[in-house]
């Protein structure tokens, strides 16, 4: 989210957080690394090394592999092109996987972007994602060249996937009968995909199905040897009590209270407020608290304020919900409704997503200024605090208007989405448009389809200076990063599908020429 301003908080494994873009601190940038001996769970053992990105491509990856590399002459330039790039990055990614133990780790520690992973494992990602496209490069290569050999009817073409086949095949029976690793026996039903294809093809008369069977051969004995990945329902946190409760709980409140433009706050110690808040946001529930890494600082510094009076209210906390030993901060709120034990409370005066005030209350310089501030209460519905740089262009701006009662004022809604906040404003004097969402510049305002700057209002809330009329505001979350971004992902599919038009076209125009050669002799 605030990928594109730095101000986020990053949890580097159980070390201190990093804030912002700030490098991360050697001590952490290595966790989780491959030692030396564990280069053989390439191939062998998949469950064998517990780390984010396994290495284990397994023998078919392996075998596939090796088969670029044998054909690798047969290969027209774009594809001789792409096997080298991805030969490159695959290896790269296998080598900073190894960390400290390889020297990499010394290298990356000092790039730019790279020195942003945490975990030297993590980089296995691209070693899979490169050994992925090479085995299916190589295995297509394999495949051209048996139909090579169904013409020329030469073994020693044959020799090549012969040998690789063998090595396969023990590799398998070495997996299989593995001692220690019994539970991979429960897989064998998988082998019955290969005859299962082979009668369908017979019965159904389907055209092809015999190229069907081998690949089929093939992908069963390996997902024989690969276990399955995950957690089991019984084991994972889904299933505890606690968490069952608390959909419950949620489930039982959720379809009858106003979520479009007003937040949930959440007081329980039983259960952690952010297991709350990730669960109510199934039910388009929306509150304070998430279990996200990176995430914003500002927004991580303030699910910690829990006792501040009338502070989760300015924000947009319409209802509170107690566990059987916590109340809401706000002594008025009234208890609405009662489930399970929980109770739900309203606050009386919650903000809404949009408010449009006309004074300026004055500045606060800091986070700990503004929170003494709302602590001892100011009527945020008519009045705004600003950032010191803001303020006397904001007092300048509103003038008179801030003496004035302003019985007039009319909000209407146009568009109001998560990233996305359209209405129409109008007031008889100069305001200030109080959009009730995190500060970040990666929200862009437009006033009239002219772009204007935004302030940040009230510490964490988002606002624009309209002046005296009808005014239509467009407020957008647009990160800059992330536009850039997707601007390269286009560039980069556009690329790639003209790499694969050229490829096409040069084998139309070779498959053409070879027709015409043996009439041109018979001419």
């Amino acid at each position: 989210m605030y990928i594109a301003t730095g101000e986020m908080i990053r949890h580097i494994g159980a070390g201190a957080p990093v804030i912002g873009h700030a490098r991360i601190p050697w001590e952490s940038f290595n966790l989780y690394q491959l030692t030396l001996n564990q280069a053989m769970g390439i191939v062998v053992r998949p469950a064998w090394i517990a780390i984010v990105g396994s290495p284990y491509v397994g023998p078919l990856g392996l075998i596939g592999t090796l088969l670029t590399g044998i054909y690798f002459r047969r290969l027209d330039p774009i594809l001789r092109m792409l096997a080298v790039a991805f030969g490159v990055i695959s290896l790269y990614g296998l080598l900073s996987a190894f960390g400290t133990n390889l020297g990499l780790a010394y290298v990356n520690f000092h790039l730019p972007f790279v020195n942003r992973i945490r975990e030297a494992g993590r980089y296995l990602v691209l070693f899979v994602i490169g050994v992925s496209f090479l085995s299916g490069l190589g295995y297509s290569l394999l495949a051209r060249s048996l139909k090579q050999y169904d013409g020329r009817r030469s073994a020693r073409m044959l020799i090549p996937p012969g040998v690789l086949a063998l090595f396969f095949a023990g590799i398998i029976l070495w997996e299989l009968f593995h001692k220690g690793d019994v539970r991979m026996q429960t897989g064998f039903w998988v082998l019955a995909l290969a005859p299962i294809l082979f009668l369908l093809g017979r019965v159904c008369r389907l055209s092809g199905y015999q190229q069907l069977v081998p690949a089929a051969v093939f992908v069963s004995a390996a997902a024989v040897v690969i276990p399955v990945r995950g957690f089991s329902v019984s084991r994972s946190d889904l299933n505890k009590p606690m968490n069952l409760l608390s959909h419950k709980v949620i489930q039982n409140f959720a379809s009858k209270i106003d979520t479009s433009g007003y937040r949930v706050d959440f007081r329980d110690t039983a259960f952690s407020n952010r297991l709350w808040a990730m669960n109510a946001s199934y039910y388009g529930v929306k509150s304070f608290y998430n279990q996200l890494t990176p995430q914003p600082y500002d927004q991580f510094r303030f699910s910690n304020l829990t006792n501040i009076p009338h502070l989760r209210e300015m924000m947009g906390a319409r209802y509170v919900l107690c566990g059987l030993n916590n109340s809401p901060t706000d002594g008025d709120a009234k208890e609405i409704l009662e489930t399970e034990g929980y109770r739900l409370y309203e606050n009386l005066k919650p903000m809404g997503r949009i408010t449009l005030v006309h004074r300026v209350a004055g500045s606060a310089d800091n986070e700990p200024e503004f929170i003494n501030t709302i602590g001892k209460g100011f009527d945020y519905f008519s009045e705004a605090y600003v950032t010191p740089h803001d303020f006397e262009l904001t007092r300048y701006f509103l003038g008179s208007a801030q003496m004035l009662p302003h019985p007039r004022d009319r909000i209407t809604k146009i568009v109001d989405q998560a990233n996305r906040s359209y209405s129409t404003v109008e007031s008889d004097s100069t305001s200030l448009l109080v959009l009730n969402e995190w500060f970040t510049p990666a929200w862009k305002v437009r006033v009239n389809g002219n772009n204007q700057t935004v302030l940040r209002v009230n510490e964490w809330q988002t606002g624009v200076l309209l002046p005296a009329g009808k005014n239509r505001v467009e407020f957008e979350y647009r990160p800059t990063l992330f536009r850039v971004l997707m601007v390269l992902n286009r560039i980069t599919f556009v690329l790639l599908l003209l790499f694969v038009i050229l490829a096409i076209v040069r084998n139309a125009r070779a498959s053409s020429s070879k027709r015409q050669s043996p009439n041109q002799l018979f001419s």
